[in-house]
């Protein structure tokens, strides 16, 4: 299905469309996806809608939304990325599992699983910190690669000789750079720092 973005001054505009792009033949087992800003626009709309599809007349009103998903803006990036992550060892869904696999094999992260109430909750709570710690601290984890278990580089601090100054994890955070590294090892590929660092070619905008 193909994506058609419109740009429109109030959301009267849009219901013909609308109309028309859910009146087209589709399989069954296919969701229409619909992306609007907020929740109360979510709602005005499928109000709007089930007056029109498949009523018996515009008077009654008495249509149906079904097949339908209204998500938000934020969502679009997850679509089209999804194909992506898909082949990604290093996405969420996929780093999950691989955690999932240490705290199986490794009794010493048994403290994870209980406080996170779960093992597969505790995989998920790790690799959604590890995805952030790649996306907002990349140089500590291309630190980390680097087998030095350290905090984010500090931004402005830097030594006598211009390097930037790196402070060691403390003895209670030591445990995520282990798990990283074990995860980074069952994994085999560089890490999406380490990938940026060394892609070839403009940076897209």
């Amino acid at each position: 299905m193909p994506l058609s973005i419109q740009y429109i001054a109030s959301l009267d505009a849009i219901v013909d469309e609308a109309v028309e792009f859910l009146s087209q033949p589709v399989d069954f087992f296919t969701a229409y996806k619909i992306v609007l800003p907020t929740i109360g626009s979510r709602s005005w709309l499928a109000d709007e809608l089930a007056k029109r599809l498949g009523s018996t007349s515009g008077d009654l009103g008495d249509g149906i939304v079904a097949g339908v998903d209204f998500s938000y803006p934020g969502s679009l990036s997850r679509l089209i990325g999804s194909c992506k992550d898909a082949d990604d060892p290093w996405s969420v869904q996929r780093l999950t599992f691989t955690v999932l696999d240490i705290l199986a094999e490794t009794p010493h992260y048994d403290w994870l699983v209980q406080q996170a109430g779960g093992p597969l909750l505790a995989a998920r709570r790790i690799a959604d910190r590890f995805d952030r710690y790649h996306f907002r601290r990349p140089g500590m984890i291309l630190a980390w690669e680097n087998e030095k278990p350290v905090l984010a580089p500090m931004a402005g601090e830097v030594s006598a000789s211009g390097e930037q100054m790196l402070v060691s994890l403390g003895r209670s955070d030591r445990w995520q750079f282990d798990l990283w590294q074990l995860a980074r090892a069952a994994i085999d590929q560089p890490s999406p720092p380490t990938r940026d660092a060394n892609a070839q070619g403009p940076v897209p905008s």
